[in-house]
């Protein structure tokens, strides 16, 4: 009877956590457009930022970004795809 249960047990735990693995991850055919250690920068401010982790979360991706400030401490912060840019924008003199 314990083994019974032991199995019933294995083979529960092992079903939950195949259907976890199944609902987290980047829909078939998408991909992050920014990979992990490039510099990347934040489109308000023109920030240079380093990617630190590429994330998925509520149909969004997001990326795990660090940072100086002026003062020259590192800080961190989590960043929307859609407010970065690979580039920094070219300065344009104005005629």
């Amino acid at each position: 009877m314990k083994q019974l249960v032991k199995l019933l047990f294995i083979a529960l735990s092992f079903s939950t956590l195949q259907s976890c693995s199944m609902l987290g991850g980047l829909p078939e055919g998408e991909g992050f457009n920014y990979q992990v250690g490039e510099i990347v920068y934040y489109k308000p401010d023109n920030m240079p930022m380093l990617i630190e982790k590429q994330v998925y979360k509520k149909n969004e991706k997001k990326y795990h970004v660090v940072f100086k400030n002026k003062d020259g401490q590192l800080l961190y912060n989590t960043v929307l795809e859609e407010e970065l840019l690979d580039s920094p924008p070219a300065k344009r003199a104005r005629i």
